[in-house]
């Protein structure tokens, strides 16, 4: 009789074990892997990527339109004297 009590306490004892702490596969890992991105690369990302895309594209900006100025000049000069030269004078 206290055989079978004790056994009874021990196993409920090694079931509550097992539902708290459920045991590990061989190969699992023993902690979770954590999801997302981790602090350090948002900081990262946030000092150093982002003032360098804005730099590289503030110079991709000014060498198009470096290259592009002469063009864009010439229309619009010549919008300009399109404009004055058929404008009759009052």
């Amino acid at each position: 009789m206290i055989v079978s009590i004790l056994l009874q306490y021990l196993t409920s004892r090694v079931m509550l074990s097992m539902a708290e702490n459920p045991p590990i596969a061989p190969g699992e890992p023993q902690t979770p892997a954590r999801e997302g991105i981790p602090p350090w690369a948002i900081v990262v990302i946030a000092v150093i990527a982002v003032p360098c895309l804005l730099v590289c594209v503030a110079v991709g900006v000014i060498t198009i339109l470096t290259l592009m100025g002469p063009a864009i000049g010439s229309s619009f000069s010549n919008i300009i004297e399109g404009l004055v030269t058929s404008t009759p004078a009052p």
